[in-house]
């Protein structure tokens, strides 16, 4: 589907649902926010979303993230759980990283590469994390350990 359809589904959401106080957002199921979430990516197709469409992604991504602080977001709906990333798009929590090292990235650009991808920059850490998305400095670590980049020293 193209663009201009994404952005006025988005914008139909938005404007029957989001004009709503966040409270009665909660009260709507979460396979409501889910679903709409899966709607979006899968008329997205791999393209950027439009401004709206972001806005939207936003607002369910910390509405579910409150479910999952508190451990009420069921595991049902972790099937159909997108975020939007940096680059304005939508991917499984499993396929993005948050920045939890902000001065490593300053004047660097850290190649991730094509299965990896950084979260928009509005979902905070802590929201990241309820969401299920790994933390850059464990990716950084991880890589670092297969490529035996650090020795650890253990003394008794």
């Amino acid at each position: 589907m193209r663009q201009a359809s994404v952005c006025k589904f988005s914008q139909t959401m938005l404007t029957s649902n989001t004009t709503l106080p966040v409270r009665d957002w909660r009260k709507r199921g979460q396979e409501d926010l889910t679903r709409v979430l899966a709607n979006l990516h899968a008329q997205g197709k791999g393209t950027p979303l439009c401004a709206t469409s972001v806005h939207c992604a936003l607002v369910i991504a910390r509405l579910l993230s409150e479910l999952a602080a508190k451990n009420e977001l069921q595991s049902t709906d972790w099937a159909n759980l997108f975020v939007v990333t940096s680059d304005a798009q939508l991917r499984s929590p499993t396929e993005c990283v948050y920045n939890n090292m902000p001065w490593f990235d300053e004047g660097n650009k850290l190649d991730l590469g094509s299965t990896t991808h950084m979260v928009h920059p509005e979902i905070s850490n802590s929201q990241a994390k309820c969401l299920g998305i790994r933390a850059l400095s464990t990716i950084l670590l991880h890589v670092a350990s297969e490529e035996h980049l650090f020795i650890i020293k253990c003394t008794r």
